[in-house]
């Protein structure tokens, strides 16, 4: 079988980031959203209870509310963390 061909132009990839600028936009906009706990901790690599205890430290940012049963983080707040760690290595 013969892989389909277009005639559309291949689109150039950002000469800084080597990525497609609508991969850009696409974090972007994830970057406004909320992470659970679970996609959290697989940025974060700590278990929930040493996450929960630096929370009450204040080494980590409080949740939102979601709702009355769910909690989720800012994902500008992750970003901010993973930075702050990043430093300190």
């Amino acid at each position: 079988m013969k892989p389909k061909t277009t005639n559309e132009p291949v689109q150039a990839l950002d000469e800084k980031t080597m990525r497609k600028p609508e991969i850009q936009e696409a974090d972007a906009t994830f970057k406004k959203g909320f992470l659970r706990l679970k996609d959290v901790l697989k940025i974060v690599p700590v278990s929930r209870s040493v996450w929960y205890d630096g929370i009450r430290r204040g080494e980590y940012p409080k949740s939102i509310k979601l709702s009355k049963r769910t909690s989720a983080w800012r994902v500008s707040d992750i970003d901010a963390l993973c930075d702050y760690l990043g430093g300190e290595v």
